[in-house]
């Protein structure tokens, strides 16, 4: 009986070795947190970059120096684009992380990346040099498959075009929400350099999708002759004449613009009507549908005028709302702009700009 037993404990034993350890099935639920984040000498707690620089540490996507520090302002090289895309691959398609030591160090990531497709053995001829923000993108838009970088945006960088180096890569980071642009435009900037922290935001968002940003992108519309406003980029356009309006019903937007010319007003200023009186001429305008004034003032340039907030009700729906009210030359001017989405508001109401003035006083 003990001969038997041990026959059929051998027998087990054989048969488990002789099955193979289970390969992981390539897909985003390979990145998880494998590694624990000690924190580097250079990264504050309170630096914008502090919390994406402890996600890819955690993830195995980045490493810091051996003297301990981060260096968060440095340029990104190529091979260090590499690198993190090589990671990302191996991740993705293995659930295990990539390291090798090669000569020079990143001569295996390169070689990996080759292999992958991620770049041609010939794309770059030098990966000491900084890595330009077209060649990131380009980079790590290949070190997953398109599939996973699903649409969640519309719109793209106004400084793109099919001429640029890897348009389409930049394109496909923009829709799936990784890249959102250097302004409320999306500027994109693609022949900067970028620096390391900048880079740890994005390749966070190519490995890890709820890091994704799902955002609005704004483009200017000429209200009047003087006066230029941001609206979101899909919004309807709008003729460039004085009392137009705007609607988006969809997108919960309004923008209303009205111009009233006397000699009367010719070498005034908006600072000779009282707050009251201000009120007065919104309440005139929209009615009972006007609540919650505030009014402030500011200035475009060197011409003052009053700031309004407010809320608006109609249709059934209330929308938060901001007021400019100037008077330039002849001309008294209330612009008016509502939004459901307060970040759309606030980009409309800070980037209103008269006379080629600088952008409005922040909210």
């Amino acid at each position: 009986m003990k001969n038997l037993f041990s026959l059929v404990l051998t027998a087990a034993m054989v048969l488990t070795l002789a099955v193979p350890a289970l390969a992981a099935t390539p897909g985003m639920g390979n990145f998880r947190k494998s590694e624990t984040y000690t924190g580097f000498s250079d990264v504050p707690a309170g630096h914008w970059a502090a919390g994406v620089v402890q996600t890819c540490c955690e993830y195995a996507l980045m490493n810091g120096n051996p003297d301990g520090t981060f260096n968060l302002t440095g340029s990104l090289t190529v091979a260090e684009a590499l690198t993190m895309a090589a990671r990302v691959h191996a991740i993705y398609t293995t659930g295990e992380t990539f390291t090798a030591a090669g000569e020079p160090w990143y001569q295996p990531y390169v070689d990996d990346c080759v292999a992958a497709g991620i770049i041609t053995a010939d794309e770059f001829a030098d990966y000491t040099a900084r890595a330009t923000r077209a060649q990131m993108a380009g980079i790590f838009a290949r070190a997953l498959p398109a599939g996973e970088l699903t649409v969640i945006n519309t719109g793209a960088a106004p400084d793109v075009t099919d001429a640029t180096p890897y348009a389409a890569e930049i394109r496909t980071l923009y829709a799936a929400g990784v890249l959102t642009g250097s302004d409320i435009y999306g500027t994109f900037l693609p022949g900067d350099t970028i620096t390391r922290a900048e880079a740890a935001a994005i390749i966070a968002r190519i490995a890890i999708p709820a890091e994704r940003k799902s955002v609005t992108l704004m483009r200017d519309v000429q209200l009047t002759p003087a006066g230029t406003a941001a609206i979101p980029e899909d919004f309807a356009d709008i003729s460039a004449q004085a009392g137009m309006t705007g609607w988006g019903s969809e997108t919960g937007l309004f923008l209303y613009v009205t111009d009233t010319d006397a000699n009367a007003y010719r070498g005034l200023t908006i600072e000779i009507m009282p707050a009251e009186t201000v009120h007065e001429l919104l309440l005139e305008t929209f009615g009972t549908a006007v609540s919650g004034l505030k009014t402030g003032t500011v200035k475009f340039g060197n011409l003052p005028a009053y700031r309004i907030s407010f809320t608006y009700t109609g249709s059934g729906s209330s929308l938060p709302a901001v007021a400019y009210l100037y008077i330039d030359g002849d001309t008294l001017t209330m612009a008016v702009m509502a939004a459901l989405d307060s970040g759309i508001l606030t980009a409309m109401a800070n980037n209103y700009r008269l006379n080629g003035s600088a952008a409005s006083p922040q909210l």
